[in-house]
């Protein structure tokens, strides 16, 4: 929590905001911060890197398959004698239903173009030039990911495209980074990712087969 906002009292608003929208859902609620999540995480970018790692206002449901989790995530990059603290409304699912191969899609940047040319190549779709221009889409298994990325999946994504998604096996994050959903936002990125996810799900079991 910074000075300002426990000066301000945002902190104890957005904490009221989320139990609420958790009462509404039916979901548990905890204040803690979850160390041992993001440790869990730290093969995903975001989770990767940074100082003050902080998960506030955690939503979750559980069951034997499939943890589903909403939360605000922050961290600092320190480079330096400067700092910037980064905050990010984060769905993730940890399911035995998924089997994804690991991919990251986020959008498309001067860096990530960079990126394609040395590095990482985009996958793009020639029949959907919109979300290729768009998304900069990598992984190392460019024919099953395609499959996962069906129509209907790129046109959930082109109606948001400062969306970042990463998975790998049983793990699908979702977010837009750098920005803390407001109240009225949550409950569209709450449905519109469990679409996703059950998308992604259907996808698995077929590959499964």
């Amino acid at each position: 929590m910074s000075f300002w906002d426990k000066i301000t009292g945002n902190d104890k608003n957005r904490e009221d905001e989320l139990r609420e929208f958790a009462f509404q859902n039916q979901l548990d609620f905890s204040t803690s911060n979850d160390e041992g999540l993001i440790a869990q995480l730290s093969e995903f970018k975001l989770f990767k890197y940074g100082i003050r790692k902080t998960i506030k206002g955690n939503l979750f449901n559980k069951d034997i398959y499939e943890n589903k989790y909403l939360f605000d995530y922050h961290y600092t990059i320190s480079t330096g004698n400067s700092s910037r603290k980064f905050s990010q409304t984060v769905r993730l699912f940890d399911s035995k239903k998924l089997g994804i191969p690991e991919f990251r899609l986020q959008p498309e940047r001067f860096m990530t173009m960079i990126s394609e040319w040395f590095v990482k190549k985009d996958i793009d779709f020639h029949t959907d030039e919109e979300f290729s221009e768009m998304f900069h889409l990598t992984g190392e298994y460019e024919s099953v990911i395609r499959t996962y990325f069906d129509e209907e999946v790129r046109r959930l994504c082109k109606h948001n495209k400062k969306f970042h998604i990463a998975a790998s096996n049983y793990y699908l994050c979702i977010y837009i980074q750098n920005k803390i959903l407001k109240k009225e936002e949550l409950r569209a990125f709450y449905k519109l990712t469990n679409i996703i996810y059950e998308l992604f799900v259907i996808q698995s079991n077929k590959h499964r087969v």
